[in-house]
Parts: C-alpha cells; sequence; structure tokens
C-alpha cells in the first residue's frame, strides 16, 4: 500500500500547476502507475521521462527510461547523483522552476545524445554481473569487518 501525505499531495499540486503554465502543457503526460504491459509503449512514445519526487531512493522506473534510451530529468531526492555526474541525465532541485528548466535542457537540441549517454550508463553500471559484483564486495567487506 502507498501512503501519501498532505505535503505530498501539495507537492504533485504545484508540479501539475506548474507543468500547466509551462510551453510544453501539452506535451505532458501524468501516466501514473504503468503496468508491465504498457510500459514499453510509453517509453517509446516519450520524448523525455521526468522523475520528480523529494525522497526515492534511486527509482527504477528511472533506470527503465534511461535503458530506453531517454533523457532523463530526477530531482536530487532521486538519488541518481552518480548518474548526473556522469552525464547520463539531468539531475535539479524539486521545485518547479528547477524542473522547468531542467526539461527545457534535455529537450533542447544540445542535449541530442542524453538518451545515448543514459542507455550506456544503465548497460555500464546496472546489468547483472557488475550488479553481482558489487553484492559480493560489500559482503566481504562486511565480513572482514565483523
Amino acid at each position: 500500500m502507498l501512503f501519501r501525505s498532505a505535503a505530498d499531495d501539495a507537492y504533485a499540486r504545484r508540479l501539475r500547476q506548474g507543468a500547466e503554465r509551462s510551453p510544453y502543457a501539452d506535451r505532458i503526460r501524468w501516466t501514473g502507475f504503468l503496468d508491465e504491459a504498457r510500459k514499453p509503449a510509453a517509453y517509446a512514445a516519450a520524448d523525455a521521462f521526468v522523475h520528480a519526487s523529494l525522497s526515492e531512493g534511486m527509482a527504477l522506473a528511472i533506470l527503465e527510461a534511461m535503458a530506453h534510451g531517454l533523457p532523463v530529468v530526477a530531482t536530487r531526492g532521486c538519488y541518481m547523483a552518480a548518474a548526473a555526474r556522469a552525464g547520463a541525465l539531468r539531475e535539479c532541485a524539486p521545485d518547479v522552476g528547477a524542473l522547468g528548466a531542467a526539461l527545457a535542457e534535455v529537450l533542447s537540441p544540445r542535449a541530442s545524445g542524453l538518451g545515448a549517454a543514459a542507455s550506456a550508463y544503465v548497460r555500464r553500471e546496472h546489468d547483472w554481473s557488475r550488479l553481482a559484483a558489487r553484492t559480493l564486495q560489500i559482503y566481504e567487506e562486511g565480513l572482514r569487518a565483523a
């Protein structure tokens, strides 16, 4: 079950109001939950993916969008700083102005390689062999420290 607070609802309301006033208002889709059958079509139809969360903890949806080659905007609450430092996505503050500026940036012709960089980053940093090796390293470090 998903628990939402009044602060979460107020944040979502501010984002929607800001989006309605943006020059991209007619291009923004608030999909909500998408099951596995509907995700591929949504990613294929998208020009960019925005994940605006106050506290997420590296959302799988961000990695999926990156893997599909989409330019991604994620707020700092998503903990994707490593991907941002690698040039694989744009990270910004969780407010309407910062999100609008970041979205305009990733949709500009200057950012044409961002989707390819995102896809390469996911393949390089989040493939199963790399994740398994990291997990084993963490366990070994924990055993040595015990």
